[in-house]
């Protein structure tokens, strides 16, 4: 038998790959030498016919069961090729910097010899592999897709108070310099890996503390309440006062959404930055920033207090069980622990929402809010000249990449969703009037 190898690393999130050419009917889409491919379902399996440039037909059955993503074995049943009794596996694997595509066959020569049925089936795997990275790579310089890990990384956090003495500093000028109130989850999870965070906090600081971050913030949250008007959030400040609350209640209620509706914007462009960087981004080269000098956040109320798992009554936990379950996390993001301090509002409040994270609107609601994040991220200037290889460089320092890139890929993901769910509390909250 002849055993014909080949693989291609590719710097990119495997996702991307598997998601453009990971398909057993997909090979048409990047395979210079399919002009066309159709598949057909027969008592045995799904079978591809794929039509060559000079108009030949290669039928190949797929042999594996489909349940590895971006991986498929097939074997040929008719064809030009000179090989007899040839099975093939075409998978993609994720590595420490992106993704490596493997394509290996084995067969027997057929009508030629064991050296031309060798160099005829490593042409069609090199011509493969090199016509799918400039596919790939083309993608990727257009777009960072939206994409939730799967599967959901282990996210381990540092919090304030068991952070170290530099440690609590950076927190505190992170802070500072974003003018919010606490710690969000997202950069505490960054700061399990000091590396990664020290060099992307320290590249991005005086950035946070320009005209034009802030800018770019208030664009973002200008994007998330054009989008949340558009699917009519109900209001339910009138339920409110019919349970008792009174306005001053309200106020303080709407004070407490306000922090997180100010302090989330910085937060999604920080780790839209970060997952720029780790796939192989490059950032604006210009440095030139103005210096924002004076306030630009809500007003202080202290940190938030958090109602934290075991604080909370049955109905409560029973909120947050159904909020993780139906966002797909397996925690409870700060903004909903603070908001649950006021339990009866909480439950109304979320179960208003509910509904309308399950439809179309809602999802390209949160669409939209990423592609502004990345679109500003994109475009701000880079004054600490911050580069992919850098971070990267940090990133090693610490861990291999892959558990980094997949904690910055999950709060990438879920902060839009998050600034949608915030921004639909505060319009649900939006009517001052007494009855």
């Amino acid at each position: 038998m002849i055993d014909v190898h080949r693989k291609k690393a590719l710097p990119v999130h495997p996702d991307l790959v598997r998601q453009l050419a990971g398909g057993f009917d997909q090979i048409g889409a990047w395979h210079p030498a399919v002009s066309d491919c159709k598949t057909s379902e027969t008592p045995s399996g799904t079978v591809r016919h794929l039509t060559l440039p000079d108009g030949a037909i290669l039928q190949e059955a797929r042999t594996d069961d489909g349940t590895v993503p971006g991986t498929y074995s097939y074997r040929i049943l008719s064809g030009p090729l000179p090989v007899r009794d040839y099975t093939s596996t075409f998978r993609v694997l994720a590595t420490g910097n992106g993704c490596e595509v493997e394509w290996s066959g084995r067969f027997d020569a057929e009508g030629a010899s064991e050296e031309e049925a060798r160099s005829v089936v490593a042409g069609i795997y090199e011509t493969g592999l090199q016509a799918l990275a400039a596919m790939v790579a083309e993608q990727a310089s257009k777009t960072l897709q939206r994409r939730k890990p799967s599967p959901l990384p282990q996210v381990t956090t540092v919090p304030e108070i068991r952070a170290d003495e530099a440690l609590r500093a950076v927190y505190e000028d992170t802070k500072a310099v974003l003018q919010v109130p606490w710690m969000g989850v997202v950069t505490m999870a960054f700061a399990q890996y000091p590396n990664f965070y020290a060099a992307l906090w320290g590249g991005l600081r005086d950035l946070a503390g320009s005209r034009e971050f802030v800018a770019a913030c208030a664009e973002l949250r200008s994007c998330a309440e054009q989008e949340v008007a558009a699917f009519s959030v109900p209001e339910i400040t009138r339920d409110l006062r019919k349970r008792g609350y009174a306005d001053q209640e309200l106020e303080r209620i709407r004070d407490e959404i306000e922090v997180f509706s100010h302090g989330n914007m910085p937060y999604l462009l920080i780790a839209t930055a970060a997952r720029l960087l780790i796939e192989n981004h490059d950032l604006r080269e210009s440095s030139t920033i103005s210096p924002y000098d004076s306030e630009h956040g809500p007003r202080r109320l202290g940190a938030p207090v958090l109602m934290e798992m075991h604080h909370v009554d049955s109905q409560t936990r029973d909120v947050y069980d159904d909020i993780m379950r139906t966002l797909g996390l397996p925690f409870v993001n700060t903004d909903y622990r603070a908001i649950a301090r006021w339990p009866s509002y909480f439950r109304l409040a979320w179960n208003a929402l509910r509904p309308q994270i399950e439809t179309t609107d809602y999802d390209q609601a949160c669409e939209r809010v990423h592609d502004c994040a990345v679109d500003l991220a994109r475009t701000l200037p880079n004054p600490g000249g911050l580069t992919p290889e850098i971070l990267q460089a940090a990133i090693a320092r610490d861990t291999n990449a892959q558990p980094v890139g997949d904690v910055v890929r999950l709060f990438q993901w879920l902060l839009p969703g998050l600034i949608v769910n915030v921004e639909a509390f505060r319009q649900q909250l939006i009517s001052e009037t007494s009855d």
